[in-house]
This record gives C-alpha cells, structure tokens and sequence, in this order.
C-alpha cells in the first residue's frame, strides 16, 4: 500500500512507491500543484537522484545552469551537484523521483512536510530558522543546504538546542561547585 504527503505550504505531493532505507532505493511519484518558488539551493553528500518529467514542466537549476524540463523528459543529479526545482506552470506538474542510497529521505520528507503543514495552519508561509536548523542538523547526511555551510549549522544548532549538545548545565555546574566547596 502506497503512503502520501502532502505539503501544504508549497504545494507538492508525494507518493511513496517503494520505501527504502539506508543502501535501498527510495522510488516516489511528486507533483506540484501549481506555479511554485524555487526551493533552498541544495546538495546531497552521498546520493544519487534521478527524475522523469511524466506531465507539466518543471524548472530546474543545477550546476549553475536554470533549465526547463518537460514531460517526457529525464535528468540525473549527482552526490554534490547543487539543484532545486519547481513547477514552472500554473496547472500541476508530475514526475517520478528515485533517490539511492535511500539513506532516511523519507523522514525528512515526513517530518518537514509535517512542520510545513503546522505552519500552514498558523497561517505562516515558511518554516521557522528554528525549524530550518533542527531538519538540516538532523539530516545532515540526507540534505545540506548551499547557503548554510555545515560548520555554521552545527553552531546555530547548538545555540538554538542547547540541552541537546550540553545537557542541563546549571546542574552540572552547581554539582561541580558543591564538590570544589567541600
């Protein structure tokens, strides 16, 4: 049985088709329900994706080139190669989507769709930097984002999640004082 998302912030929708993790493949069926803005520029350390336009037209920006690709049409993006796509038209486009190594995309795809959605019923249109550094910090093995180096992740990660790096220091620190006091 296939499982769908659906974003309701920008409009795509994903069918998963074959739901592989770690060295699987992932296989989805995306659309995008109308014309749509281009996403973060973005790359991926260890993955392979491969996409077939199958109705509309898709516009694409990779290796510094901005394309448009029609239906009928397929492309390939590399480990490293930075790209981001949207739907070109004002009807919906749709295309095929296998990612290898599967690695845990689908989470990510879940969970930031999940967080799109609770924006979109506050009435936001984007994600929260807060929300924009949990997904990239936690998935840093699936996405990197271009416009925010890895160090610089980490950083803002650390100082938006302090607990998660270093626990609950009040604590440490007063039992470090008693034991220095006694």
């Amino acid at each position: 049985m296939s499982v769908c998302i659906e974003n309701k912030l920008t409009g795509q929708r994903i069918v998963f088709l074959i739901e592989g993790k770690g060295e699987e493949q992932l296989v989805m069926r995306m659309s995008y329900r109308g014309k749509g803005i281009a996403p973060p520029l973005h790359y991926h350390i260890a993955q392979q994706e491969k996409f077939s336009v199958i109705s509309g037209e898709l516009i694409l920006f990779h290796q510094g080139k901005l394309d448009r690709v029609k239906a009928g049409h397929s492309f390939q993006i590399e480990p490293f190669q930075e790209h981001a796509m949207w739907n070109a038209q004002d009807g919906c486009t749709e295309l095929d989507w296998m990612v290898y190594p599967a690695l845990n995309t689908a989470g990510f795809l879940r969970e930031s769709f999940a967080m799109a959605n609770k924006q979109f019923g506050k009435g936001k249109k984007d994600l929260s930097l807060k929300h924009k550094i949990g997904l990239a910090y936690k998935y840093k093995q699936e996405i990197r984002l271009k416009s925010v180096p890895l160090f610089l992740v980490r950083f803002l990660h650390a100082l938006l999640y302090p607990k998660k790096h270093f626990g609950n220091i009040s604590r440490r620190t007063h039992v470090g004082a008693e034991r220095i006091m006694q």
